[in-house]
């Protein structure tokens, strides 16, 4: 791995098309970004880090990058293969919590994930603090449509859809599953997508009937089952929270991904 110091921090990996296209911002130290040893194309993206000690890793993708990331203090922010991105993902990572995004999700225009509220709210009762920072988890195969916002502990199962506008909070969204609205709420279960469009329906590549049916490609890859191989996001949560160091989450997630990102099941609870 090709290794990148700048003022106390690494970048591993960096490429001349990413610096071309990647804004990269360094505010603090010994934080690490990763981009995996494959060709990466990013399009008017930047990557700020605004505190210490954090670590961003970005694997390869078959599809352009577009994202605006800004990770504050011992926070980590993982983006898994072949994100599908029409727009700018906006992702804010702080009060020390993660953003875990799995593979093979399809994150439409204007999405945003922050695990904090950004400003505290406290009751007036017992004077103590409400709104403390979580974690987001998003699990394998995620369909997150226009405009989403994922709020802290927003924890998505493989296989599921957030419809448009929604807003989703302290909820866990079971596999195969569709949440909407505002606050967002389960509005249909039992349910699975693939990725092709339906813009160009009707023009002579595929038939209505056609299009009517699923693939059996479809049908094994996108409908999940709870087994053996079942990750809680908590365990990668708490796992990471107890790491201090940068360099040794990384290594972590190395791991992680390794042995685990040839288990469909990996992310998949049903309820």
């Amino acid at each position: 791995m090709e290794k990148t110091i700048v003022e106390n921090n690494i970048i591993y990996n960096i490429s001349d098309e990413i610096k071309k296209n990647c804004n990269i911002v360094f505010e603090g130290e010994n934080n690490i970004l990763f981009f995996e040893e494959t060709p990466l194309t990013f399009v008017k993206s930047e990557i700020i880090f605004k505190g210490n000690n954090s670590l961003v890793y970005i694997s390869k993708s078959a599809f352009p990058l577009k994202l605006s990331i800004s990770i504050y203090n011992n926070s980590v922010i993982f983006v898994d293969d072949n994100i599908s991105m029409n727009n700018n993902l906006q992702i804010i990572a702080s009060e020390e919590k993660n953003v875990f995004i799995g593979k093979e999700s399809l994150i439409s225009s204007s999405v945003i994930i922050r695990t904090s509220d950004a400003h505290r709210i406290f009751s007036i009762e017992t004077m103590k603090r409400i709104n403390q920072g979580k974690s987001v988890f998003i699990g394998d195969h995620v369909w997150l449509a226009a405009r989403v916002v994922l709020l802290k502990n927003s924890r998505i199962h493989s296989g599921s859809i957030i419809g448009s506008d929604a807003v989703l909070t302290g909820k866990e969204v079971m596999s195969n599953s569709i949440w909407g609205g505002v606050p967002a709420k389960c509005i249909e279960k039992g349910v699975f997508f693939d990725k092709k469009g339906t813009h160009a329906l009707g023009g002579g590549n595929e038939s209505a009937s056609e299009a009517e049916i699923p693939s059996e490609k479809a049908i094994k890859s996108y409908i999940y089952e709870e087994d053996e191989n079942y990750i809680d996001f908590s365990d990668i949560d708490n796992k990471l929270f107890s790491i201090k160091e940068a360099n040794e989450k990384l290594d972590y997630l190395l791991e992680f991904k390794n042995n685990t990102n040839n288990k469909k099941n990996r992310f998949a609870k049903l309820g």
